[in-house]
């Protein structure tokens, strides 16, 4: 049973029942099929595809490591000057207490000197 268009159709009552019950569908059309031989080819080729592309994706990861690498070492020359910067506030600090201890000594003994020229 053909349609209008030349191709075969099975779906008209009586043809498709008795197809279906001995496991059949019609003539089997070479174009609509693949050989097992074309599908490994296909396998094939989609494996070193897929291999090309796992490739490419590690060399831009590679990339991306490199790069966070670089910026890496930039933020640990960055905390280096930090560290530096800290350590002169801390002697600043070490070095503004020695002088408020400095000055409030030398404030109380002008302090007792002229309490003692007063009397």
């Amino acid at each position: 049973m053909e349609n209008s268009a030349g191709v075969n159709d099975f779906s008209k009552k009586g043809m498709d029942n008795t197809l279906r019950k001995n496991g059949g569908g019609g003539p089997m059309d070479p174009s609509q099929f693949a050989t097992k031989q074309e599908l490994k080819d296909v396998e094939t080729n989609l494996t070193h595809r897929m291999d090309l592309m796992e490739a490419n994706l590690d060399a831009r990861f590679e990339e991306v490591n490199t790069k966070f690498e670089k910026v890496n070492t930039r933020f640990e020359g960055v905390n280096t000057q930090f560290e530096s910067v800290n350590t002169k506030i801390e002697k600043s600090k070490n070095s503004l207490i020695i002088w408020y201890i400095g000055t409030n000594i030398v404030l109380v003994g002008v302090i007792l000197a002229a309490i003692r020229f007063m009397i």
